[in-house]
């Protein structure tokens, strides 16, 4: 591993003995850090069962707060206490990740690059129709919202390196929904990203996930999704005024101004907070952000104004298409501009941002 130190994470809820023969594979190679995420009775005891041997750090949570928050206190404990740290492997508890797949992790980690390294899987007959369906769907939407262009992205198996951990460790999700969330972050600070082919294996169908399909989908999709949601409750109020407004004053312009900033403050909250995550230098953000609001105000009332006269089309009708083409248009100057967290930086990585 050219002398660099790899840790590998386990996240673990309800283990059985499957835990038991990877981590005693995998700890003549390399460390383990193993998260009990609140487990009952028969899975701590299956943890408790694990052999004393050096290499093995155990952690605890008192009750049991998802897999995203064990591998976010795994990390933080890492960054802690080991400060050669080089990266991560994590992998998951219920034996789907062979020894010998996380070794291969590990040894391409090993070679530098800095690569963020993904275990991929083949979907192919033999796996469960909800993993397919599942993959399928956010792989479609990573490409569409977020330009990542991966085959596998909701694999466990990943390898991390060490400097992407404070901003992983910082992300505010504790379960599932943190794995897809962290790409997009790790895109955001320019990883590139390198796909390893690995072993398909599911157990009874995968009935021992803890993954549960409706709440855990519909945690998983809201991240994805939650720009274009949080943007759909401020254009409905954007147009509600827009109309009241052009009705009492036959004025585009104005109409446009007032549609534009009563919807400002839902906005521009709903998209700091759940759709670019931003925290800090609010002063600025929000001085661009009234900025672009104005500039965008100016330009859809033109427009609004140049496709009623071209074709006849009444303004309170003509302003729809008119939002629809300055959709985009809007969402990558607050991606690229207004809401840039102040720790990003440009870089290729998973396709191009």
């Amino acid at each position: 591993m050219s002398g660099a130190r790899f840790v590998v994470v386990i996240p673990a809820y309800n283990p059985d003995q499957r835990l038991n023969a990877v981590v005693e594979a995998l700890l003549p190679h390399l460390p383990v850090t193993l998260v009990d995420d609140g487990s009952a009775c028969r899975g701590r005891q299956c943890i408790e069962g694990l052999p004393e041997a050096a290499g093995l750090t155990v952690l605890r949570h008192p009750r049991n707060r998802g897999k995203g928050a064990a591998l976010k206190t795994a990390f933080r404990h890492l960054l802690a206490h080991q400060p050669g740290l080089a990266g991560v492997i994590t992998v998951d508890a219920d034996g789907q990740h062979l020894p010998e797949d996380v070794l291969k992790i590990a040894r391409h980690l090993g070679r530098g690059g800095g690569h963020v390294l993904l275990g991929a899987r083949r979907f192919d007959s033999g796996v469960p129709w909800r993993s397919a369906f599942g993959n399928r769907l956010t792989r479609r939407l990573m490409r569409l919202r977020h330009g990542l262009s991966l085959s596998d992205t909701q694999t466990g198996l990943r390898g991390i390196p060490a400097r992407y951990l404070p901003d992983i460790a910082a992300i505010p999700f504790d379960r599932y929904e943190l794995e897809t969330e962290m790409l997009r972050v790790l895109k955001r600070l320019g990883a590139r990203f390198e796909e390893i082919p690995i072993h398909t294996v599911y157990y009874h169908g995968n009935a021992r996930s803890h993954f549960r399909p409706a709440l855990d989908s519909m945690r998983i999709y809201w991240v994805l999704l939650r720009h274009s949601l949080s943007g759909a409750l401020a254009a409905a109020v954007d147009f509600s005024v827009y109309l009241i407004a052009l009705a009492f004053s036959n004025h585009i312009l104005l109409s446009v101004c007032l549609g534009r900033f009563c919807s400002l403050l839902i906005n521009f909250s709903l998209v700091k907070v759940f759709a670019f995550r931003a925290r800090r230098y609010t002063a600025r953000q929000l001085t661009f952000y009234l900025l672009q609001v104005g500039v965008m105000a100016v330009v859809a009332a033109q427009l609004v104004g140049a496709t009623q006269a071209c074709f006849d089309i009444p303004p309170a009708v003509s302003k729809i298409p008119v939002d629809i083409l300055l959709y985009p248009v809007n969402f990558l100057i607050q991606k690229r501009w207004v809401f840039r967290g102040p720790g990003s930086r440009r870089g290729a990585g998973g396709g191009g941002e």
